[in-house]
């Protein structure tokens, strides 16, 4: 008997800087901490107990575009670049590799608040355009059902993706 098993994965990688840098030009941290810092210098001067989000910060003309804009491509270049990677390496890994959603780690609005300790250390990290989450599906074929089949999933993806990114982690496995 064949058992084909199908997992919903969900993952958050970490683009190395150097390639980041390599390809595009910048490095991502040092961009990260210059929004970290305009962000709340802003902040500062309006006297706000949060950070606020950077889209409003641009469309209110106080956070310089360019560095925004900047920030935007490295982004893009960083959750392109975990598409290509993931489907090329885990294409070996299991019978199909199905992307559902690839999206940055960034959202709008920061959880970090500025009395918490290293404040801008963790913006600029929340900032960083090289953090990347991935949902996605996979499928294995078995000649049998093995037990354990959610921790084989989990370390058959460290195996192929570990080396691949600064940082990996399987946030969940669910058969499908």
């Amino acid at each position: 008997m064949v058992a084909v098993i199908t997992h919903a994965v969900t993952l958050e990688a970490q683009v190395n800087e150097d390639l980041v840098e390599t390809n595009i030009g910048y490095f991502p941290w040092v961009v990260a901490r210059n929004l970290a810092q305009e962000v709340d210098a802003v902040r500062r001067s309006e006297r706000l107990g949060y950070f606020p989000p950077l889209e409003y910060l641009v469309r209110k003309g106080v956070i310089d575009p360019d560095l925004y804009e900047l920030n935007l491509m490295l982004t893009e270049f960083c959750v392109d670049q975990v598409r290509r990677d993931v489907r090329r390496l885990l294409s070996r890994a299991f019978a199909t590799t199905r992307i559902e959603r690839v999206e940055p780690i960034n959202p709008l609005l920061s959880h970090v608040r500025p009395r918490q300790e290293e404040a801008l250390y963790h913006l600029a990290r929340h900032l960083a355009p090289n953090r990347v989450r991935l949902e996605l599906r996979v499928t294995s074929v078995r000649a049998e059902l093995p037990e354990g089949m959610v921790d084989e999933v989990a370390e058959r993806l460290h195996f192929w993706l570990g080396d691949v990114f600064d940082d990996l982690r399987v946030t969940s496995v669910a058969a499908a």
